[in-house]
């Protein structure tokens, strides 16, 4: 019997040693991990200890087995095995001291769970795709101009830094954007779901490239942007009416109050 496996995340390149919990493990027990034999360290009839080494990224189920048993007693996806954080690129690479811009990290390792530092302030809305590969995030604001590192710290004490990779700079004058219309702004919260593409156009003027889409305090990727219309994809949301944000790279922003409703 196998009740739990701890820790449940490991990482590609580094030695896991598992403890797993059950009861009745006989001195001669085999613990797999997929079909990997794990090497026992030490062993009680309710706990065992052993180290192994997975090669490939992904979940894994962890098996217990005596030699009198014809079957294993198996716990599905006790491990995730993931690359180890790495920072490869960052855009853009800069913004208005005031922050609030959307930056996009690219690498590997990345979760939605991570935190991100850029200098001493921590990122918001963090977001990972499935992969991995891509996290996104809006950039604290600054006391200084100047280039500032940024860290992602995740599960394990992982960590990965790009030194020097941010520039914050103090804004020129320009024009402050505005919004006209929004369209559409009324959206059906029942026809939520991870599959669901929603997509809305804000209509208005001096939208300056990279903007930052904020529905309340939740980022609305942009798939589209001209200087006086701009297209991005909905996050889904519970009942209610929600502020629209769009920020310019200077920090210079438009808001439009109850811009979008979800019913």
């Amino acid at each position: 019997m196998i009740t739990s496996v701890t820790p449940n995340v490991g990482f590609l390149g580094r030695e896991a040693r598992l403890l797993v919990n059950g009861a009745n493990f006989s001195r001669s027990v085999q613990i797999r991990v997929a079909n990997q034999l794990c090497n026992i360290q030490s062993l009680t009839q309710f706990e065992a200890s052993c180290t192994i080494n997975v090669t490939t990224a992904g979940r894994y189920s962890v098996s217990v087995k005596n030699p009198q048993q014809r079957v294993a007693t198996n716990l599905a996806n006790a491990l995730l095995i993931r690359q180890p954080l790495r920072i490869t690129g960052l855009t853009p690479d800069r913004g208005p001291l005031s922050g609030g811009n959307l930056i996009t990290l690219s690498g590997q390792g990345f979760t939605s769970s991570d935190r991100v530092l850029v200098g001493e302030g921590e990122c918001t809305a963090v977001a990972a795709n499935l992969q991995g590969t891509s996290l996104s995030c809006v950039v604290p604001s600054s006391r200084v101009t100047g280039r500032s590192s940024i860290a992602v710290r995740g599960v394990e004490s992982q960590q990965a830094v790009l030194e020097n990779a941010y520039l914050y700079f103090s804004p020129l004058s320009s024009p402050e954007p505005s919004i006209s219309r929004i369209s559409p702004a009324q959206f059906n919260a029942r026809a939520n779901g991870p599959m669901q593409i929603r997509l809305t156009t804000i209509q208005g003027t001096d939208f300056k490239a990279p903007v930052t889409v904020t529905i309340g305090n939740n980022v609305c990727l942009v798939t589209n942007q001209r200087p006086n219309s701009i297209t991005c994809r909905i996050p889904n949301l519970p009942v209610g009416d929600y502020t629209v944000t769009v920020r310019n790279p200077d920090g210079k922003e438009a808001v439009k109050v109850k811009g979008i409703s979800f019913r």
